[in-house]
């Protein structure tokens, strides 16, 4: 072969390996993006708190005024704060209706009910990391 025949084949070469580090850098850098600051949840893959229980600082939440907790003070929609942090149990009271002490604690500080045993709230404890929304604000 001629010498610029190689000469142009190495350059295409070089072009390629230097564009495939560019392209794979650059997927890196959005992975870790989406996956510290807005986790993306593919289809299969489940919520990131079902598979890590325990770890709500996973996924950070929305700052909530004690003003805006209080309107949700239904069974259709009801929120609670325990110990600083907002969960939405809505779906837990729509599981479980017998939670009237739960009910009775919607758009409240819920925090010291939270710590009396009892079967309604032993069933939410263990279950809670699935409907945190966020944490008290001023």
């Amino acid at each position: 072969m001629s010498y610029k025949i190689i000469s142009i084949i190495a350059v295409v070469i070089i072009i390629g390996v230097v564009l495939i580090y560019v392209l794979r850098s650059g997927s890196n850098e959005t992975e870790q993006v989406q996956t510290q600051e807005n986790p993306v949840i593919f289809e299969g893959q489940g919520n990131e708190l079902d598979q890590n229980q325990g770890e709500q600082e996973f996924l950070a939440g929305e700052i909530y005024s004690f003003e805006e907790i209080q309107k949700h003070n239904t069974r259709d929609d009801c929120w609670l704060v325990i110990n600083g942090k907002v969960y939405d149990v809505t779906d837990f009271l729509n599981k479980y209706p017998e939670g009237d002490a739960i009910l009775q604690n919607c758009g409240k500080d819920a925090t010291e009910i939270f710590d009396k045993e009892n079967t309604e709230v032993k069933t939410l404890k263990e279950n809670l990391e699935n409907y945190y929304i966020g944490d008290v604000g001023k």
